[in-house]
Formats: structure tokens, C-alpha cells, sequence
């Protein structure tokens, strides 16, 4: 039951974030600024997570700056698409997927208590060719 709650949440949810995300950084931002504005800024965004902590150690700060370049180069990938098809829907649903894809399977690592440090970064690195084949060009 848990797990199911968390896939509805997880595509719901991300719906919403992953279009705000590229609206914002694939459309108006990559229209004004350009590729590597958008891109860069992209992957800073995503370092605002570090702002839900009370504390930040050197793992936490790994694991985030992990995915800001994981973002940044992702942010690349969709600036490219979005460029190359004059349309967003492409990179939306890219990232929708990567985004559900590591909150279901960081939500399975977290329930089985034994991830090794493997966090959504991780998974996201590990999902994203096939994500990438199914949907990019």
C-alpha cells in the first residue's frame, strides 16, 4: 500500500515539477540566456535542496553536488532536444520519468534500509539511457 501511495505521489507531483522545471529553464531561460545559462543554472537550482537540512555533512554535500552536475549535464541534454524540436514536450517528458523513476526506486532503497548510498543521483545516472533511448529522438 505504501509503495503504491508513493508511485501516485511520485507521478502526480512530478508532473507538476518537471513541467515548472523545463517551462522555466527549456523555455523562457534557454529562449533568453542561451544554452549554458539555462543549463548551469539548471544544476544550481537543484542545489537548493541543501536548504531542507538542519545540518549538512560531507555525504549530503556529496550527494547534492552529485546531482547538480548530474543536472547540469541533464539540463544540456534537454536544452539540446528542446532546441532541436522547437518544442518542449520531449524534455517534459524525459524528465517526468527520471524524476518518477528515482523517487519509486530511492523509495524501495529507503524501505529496504540497506542502499549503500545510493541515492536519487545515482539512479537517476542508472535509469537515464533508457529513459534517453525510449523517448529522445
Amino acid at each position: 500500500k505504501a509503495l503504491a501511495l508513493q508511485v501516485l505521489y511520485a507521478g502526480s507531483v512530478n508532473l507538476f515539477i518537471s513541467s515548472w522545471e523545463e517551462i522555466v529553464f527549456r523555455g523562457l531561460w534557454l529562449e533568453e540566456f542561451g544554452l549554458h545559462v539555462s543549463s548551469l543554472s539548471f544544476g544550481a537550482f537543484h542545489l537548493l535542496n541543501l536548504l531542507t537540512y538542519d545540518s549538512i555533512n560531507d555525504e549530503i554535500l556529496f550527494r547534492h553536488v552529485s546531482q547538480s552536475v548530474f543536472t547540469t549535464a541533464l539540463g544540456y541534454y534537454l536544452g539540446f532536444l528542446t532546441t532541436k524540436n522547437g518544442t518542449m514536450e520531449k524534455a517534459i517528458t524525459i524528465h517526468y520519468w527520471n524524476n518518477v523513476f528515482s523517487m519509486i526506486f530511492g523509495y524501495i532503497l529507503d524501505q529496504a534500509d540497506n542502499g549503500g548510498g545510493i541515492d536519487s543521483s545515482t539512479i537517476s545516472v542508472i535509469t537515464y539511457p533508457i529513459i534517453q533511448f525510449n523517448f529522445s529522438f
